[in-house]
């Protein structure tokens, strides 16, 4: 996947956002809704373009397809936790499961079901 770059609407203070998703309709469809509510938006398709991204830019929030292999390392890295303590950076976890176990695993505090 390619790394995906939209920029901030004029006269508005941008806020960034990471996406580590692989499918890509479902990236153009956060991008389109990010962008639309004033972030630049970022996309990595595995966890090696999302450490390149975070090497050179820093995000205000990340949202991550749950069901990615590289999802749980990209949480650990990134300070996400399921505790009630801020830790790290805010993480929109997204999931096409709708088991509760997998809702429940370490290392994020909310979810959405798709």
């Amino acid at each position: 996947m390619t790394v995906q770059r939209t920029e901030p609407r004029p006269g508005a203070e941008a806020r960034r956002a990471l996406v580590l998703y692989d499918r890509p309709l479902v990236v153009d469809l956060i991008e389109l809704t990010l962008t639309h509510g004033g972030f630049v938006v970022r996309a990595a398709g595995n966890l090696a373009e999302a450490e390149a991204i975070l090497a050179e830019w820093s995000p205000n929030m990340t949202v991550v397809d749950m069901d990615h292999d590289d999802s749980t390392a990209l949480l650990k890295q990134l300070g996400a936790s399921n505790t009630e303590k801020r830790s790290g950076l805010p993480v929109l976890g997204l999931t096409r499961r709708g088991d509760l176990k997998m809702k429940l695993r370490p290392s994020i505090s909310e979810w959405t079901t798709s």
